[in-house]
């Protein structure tokens, strides 16, 4: 994507456009598609639920799934609608981050202690 934006900037002119147009609207249909990545996300919205008490949760994705079952409901969303596994968790989790980020939260994947425990830590951050 940085070649084509690098070629689409410098033809900016001989297209008719200001300096820096490209830019703007690529990153503002960023912002806007995970803002819509978010709203559609029963998971994203459980977290963002669950951070709005607290500024910090870590756990294993295990413990998460089973936290995040009571939020989904907030909105309208069944238990049925996250993921069945905690490995399927994890992966949700990684696709959203981006998104999360954007309002103010994020998500880190560690391994704790001699056995590697996968832990996975959600904390507010400056957006």
């Amino acid at each position: 994507m940085a070649d084509f934006a690098e070629w689409v900037t410098a033809a900016e002119p001989a297209l008719g456009f200001k300096s820096g147009t490209f830019l703007q609207a690529y990153q503002t249909n960023r912002e806007q598609s995970q803002k819509l990545t978010i709203e559609d996300s029963p998971v994203a919205l459980a977290i963002q639920s669950l951070l709005e008490r607290e500024s910090c949760w870590q756990g294993t994705a295990t413990e998460l799934l089973k936290l995040i079952k009571g939020y989904a409901t907030k909105y309208e969303y069944s238990a049925s609608d996250l993921p069945k596994a905690a490995n399927k968790l994890s992966g949700q989790l990684r696709k959203i981050n981006p998104g999360l980020r954007a309002v103010g939260l994020e998500v880190n994947f560690e391994r704790r202690g001699k056995s590697g425990t996968r832990v996975i830590k959600i904390e507010k951050i400056a957006s």
